[in-house]
């Protein structure tokens, strides 16, 4: 693991990196996997659709929120055809002396995942397999993120809340929650859930409904704050985070508290990777 105040610099040289980003005068922080850690609820939806229809679940959370980090958070049909086509792999291949999780796990770690993934789900699935899946994505109608059965599960990401509350500080009030979470009264939920005040809360720029990778809200937050493209910085969890910022034109640093692993990011290209966003403020502050 890495220790406080480094990060691993994959794009740029380590001295030019760690100078740039403690340059930066506004700060886009992604929520889901950088602040808020959701690895539960996500088991859990995925769990629950599996064995609504009947049909055994064998990946443990590490598996379920790294396909999340090949497919995206909004990818959640796409993530159930991936695991459910894996099996379907798995029962037809019969590896031996490797669990399907294991075997699952050593395959989105490769840097071609996504294709590897794209490819059994073409050959293995029929057309009432797609369709089983994509009933299986729907099995709670989308009230997982919002019932209060799982509100519970919702917590912060290690030194989240300390580490949001000193980057608003250190950058002046220059930051912005770009997210892909609708529903702005659920982003405030999430954040009074870890511990933030109404106050914290009201302090921050929230874009909800980003759509990325698309970089328009990351955009309009650069512009409402009345920031230069090269004056910011964007801090994610997911490879769509990273290619938020290469669309946008900004640096980008990605996460190991989230959905995509660090081999992902680094072949997406983040100009550096962290831990988690308490490593991150720990740099730019020193």
């Amino acid at each position: 693991m890495m220790s406080c105040n480094k990060l691993v610099y994959t794009k740029l040289e380590r001295k030019r990196t760690e100078v740039e980003l403690k340059s930066k005068k506004m700060l886009g922080l992604d929520k889901d996997g950088v602040i808020v850690d959701l690895k539960d609820i996500l088991y859990i939806q995925r769990q629950r659709g599996f064995l609504k229809y009947g049909i055994k679940f064998e990946y443990d959370k590490d598996a379920v929120y790294h396909v999340g980090g090949i497919y995206g958070y909004n990818g959640s049909t796409a993530q159930f055809k991936a695991l459910y086509a894996f099996g379907l792999w798995f029962e037809h291949n019969k590896p031996k002396g490797i669990t399907k999780n294991e075997a699952f796990k050593k395959l989105i770690a490769r840097p071609d995942a996504k294709k590897r993934l794209d490819a059994i789900i073409s050959k293995y699935m029929s057309q009432s397999d797609l369709d089983l899946a994509s009933k299986m994505s729907h099995w709670d109608n989308g009230k997982t993120f919002y019932g209060d059965e799982f509100l519970h599960l919702i917590k912060p990401c290690e030194g989240a809340k300390d580490a949001l509350i000193g980057l608003c500080n250190l950058y002046n009030g220059n930051v912005a929650i770009i997210t892909n979470t609708v529903r702005l009264e659920t982003v405030k939920r999430d954040f009074e859930i870890i511990g933030l005040s109404r106050k914290d809360v009201n302090d921050i720029v929230i874009i909800n409904n980003a759509n990325k990778p698309n970089p328009e809200s990351l955009d309009n937050a650069i512009n409402n704050l009345k920031m230069k493209k090269g004056d910011a910085c964007f801090v994610g969890d997911n490879v769509s985070d990273v290619q938020t910022a290469q669309n946008s034109g900004v640096a980008s640093v990605g996460v190991l508290t989230g959905m995509s692993t660090l081999k992902h990011l680094k072949n997406a290209g983040a100009d550096a990777v962290a831990t988690g966003i308490k490593e991150f403020y720990h740099l730019v502050r020193n």
